[in-house]
């Protein structure tokens, strides 16, 4: 004998009705937050494939392999700047003095001269722990329209550069670093002012956003120099 499947009462479908419209409603919700803090933040946004190139260079370079010594940290400052001008036909514009002492300093602070994948939850990477965005936004719009001179000098001499070329090979991230230095219009302060270039340190390169100061930026500079201050 078969059953007679008992029929959903008028309260039931209504009940059942509002239920499936809640979830509906909560799954559009996300999605749309998801899609809403990707167009708002998309220096952030991350593929499910970047998550994982990402992910496989922490396994990587994760840690503390190699040093660099300050001499050797200035010389690569100085190729890398030189290689700027070069490429654009100029001579002593990023190529200066200041530029090499706010850039020394910078690598100190950001990986105390110890190129590595950054530690913690963060995925910046090399001897200036350029963040994966910073990379994304230089190479593929800053660097490529407004200075086509160095976007061709770095395919001949790099190829299309990858993230992880930044951790292989100091000089390239070096020439990272003082473009993302560039990008603000405002000249960089004295190297006889280290307290001016703190500031410029922590306001156009670490931001806002950023966990440094311009106080932990003279500590560390400090320890590896010994308290040196150029002199004029």
């Amino acid at each position: 004998m078969s059953r007679r499947r008992k029929k959903l009462s008028f309260t039931d479908k209504l009940g059942l009705g509002l239920a499936l419209a809640v979830v509906f409603c909560l799954v559009f919700a996300i999605m749309s937050l998801n899609k809403r803090d990707s167009l708002a933040d998309p220096y952030r946004a991350r593929t499910a494939a970047e998550k994982a190139y990402l992910k496989d260079l922490r396994q990587k370079y994760g840690g503390r392999h190699r040093a660099v010594d300050v001499p050797s940290a200035v010389d690569i400052i100085r190729e890398a700047c030189e290689f700027i001008d070069s490429s654009k036909k100029l001579k002593g514009v990023y190529m200066t003095d200041d530029a090499v002492d706010l850039l020394l300093g910078t690598a100190i602070m950001e990986s105390d001269l110890q190129p590595r994948f950054q530690d913690g939850r963060g995925d910046a990477i090399g001897l200036f722990q350029i963040e994966y965005g910073t990379y994304r936004d230089l190479w593929n719009r800053s660097i490529k329209a407004k200075h086509p001179g160095l976007y061709d000098a770095l395919l001949r001499e790099y190829g299309d550069v990858k993230f992880e070329d930044l951790q292989r090979d100091d000089r390239l991230c070096a020439i990272f670093s003082r473009m993302k230095y560039a990008e603000c219009p405002a000249p960089i302060p004295s190297r006889y002012d280290c307290a001016a270039q703190a500031d410029y340190y922590k306001r156009i390169y670490n931001t806002a956003e950023g966990a440094s100061t311009a106080q932990k930026f003279l500590e560390k500079r400090n320890r590896h120099l010994g308290n040196l201050t150029p002199k004029e």
